[in-house]
């Protein structure tokens, strides 16, 4: 449509409609593949099935974070990190970052009232912790942030963050407590983790829609407690569902019989649907809608270690560089 005419090419690239056809994209599963030709796909869910369709953008390798409908890869070719929006196929290149140190993580995360999209490395070092953050468009160089934290945040930058709202959060696994990285302000927040029994139980943290939800694997291992960190601000965590697939066990059965990995990816269609990845002689997706209760398959397998990336994503228009 933007080469039919002029007002249609102005509207299109309008902040206003850029901001609601995010609003209004439904978000799918984005999957990249470990083997050749690592060919990312989009896996879009109905109400008991999956549609998937590759991406229409040659991806050299890595995809290290998606956001909004923009996907942050690494190309090995030059040794660069790149930002594209497969849609429009704007793409903007990365500042290097020059560092020997091999445990670096980069994200990717949207601030809150600029719109501005920024990519964040961190780092640990011994027991000490470092963050580097640039702004697509605008920066022409990394800026390194620092705050002081408790002892206990010591190693958390030796693990891969989460991003969704415009934060950054990182589980501390030993410890009951939460760190979160507010791009915009560049600050740093610790809090409680939500109050479930973890001892004998997993808990998985995934972002859903624009906060983060924990989810508690009890036992048996398809019984779940859903809960979600509406404001990192405050620390107050909420609960939301009570899963139980036990009623799926008869159409399941085949696939739960010789499982031994069952973990939650993804949160996708608004919230609604959690993916779940299941691993057992032949891996599947597992999705299950928390507002109607159906459970099925997606359909599409993979064998133990080929996935590479897999997170929620949606189309958008949304542009790399600062309106």
């Amino acid at each position: 449509m933007r080469y039919v005419c002029r007002q249609w090419y102005n509207i299109i690239n309008g902040p206003l409609f850029i901001e609601e056809h995010l609003r209004c994209s439904t978000a799918g599963l984005f999957i990249q593949y470990y083997m050749p030709p690592h060919t990312p796909h989009f896996v879009e869910l109905g109400k008991m099935n999956a549609t998937v369709t590759e991406v229409s953008f040659p991806f050299p390798k890595m995809v290290l974070a998606t956001c909004d409908g923009l996907v942050m890869f690494w190309d090995r070719r030059d040794r660069t990190i790149h930002v594209v929006n497969p849609l429009t196929k704007q793409k903007v290149t990365v500042p290097k970052f020059r560092s020997r140190l091999n445990n670096l993580y980069f994200s990717l995360a949207r601030a809150h009232s600029t719109k501005e999209y920024k990519v964040v490395c961190t780092y640990g070092y011994g027991k000490g912790l470092d963050c580097s953050i640039v702004t697509l468009g605008k920066d022409l160089a990394w800026k390194q942030t620092s705050q002081n934290l408790s002892e206990s945040c010591g190693s958390v930058f030796w693990t891969p963050p989460i991003s969704t709202g415009g934060f950054l959060y990182w589980d501390l696994y030993w410890n009951p407590r939460f760190l979160a990285l507010d791009v915009e302000s560049e600050m740093f927040y610790e809090f409680h983790c939500p109050a479930v029994q973890t001892k004998d139980n997993q808990v998985c943290y995934v972002a859903r829609e624009r906060y983060i939800s924990c989810l508690v694997l009890l036992e048996p291992r398809t019984l779940l407690d859903v809960w979600e960190l509406s404001n990192p601000m405050t620390g107050e965590w909420s609960k939301l569902y009570k899963i139980d697939l036990d009623v799926q066990k008869c159409r399941l059965r085949n696939l739960f019989k010789r499982l031994y990995f069952f973990k939650p990816i993804a949160w996708v269609n608004n919230g609604d649907v959690v993916v779940f990845c299941v691993y057992c002689e032949q891996g599947s997706y597992l999705a299950h809608n928390v507002k109607t209760g159906e459970t099925f398959t997606l359909g599409i397998c993979f064998m133990n270690d080929d996935v590479y990336y897999c997170r929620d994503y949606a189309y958008s228009l949304v542009s790399l560089t600062p309106a």
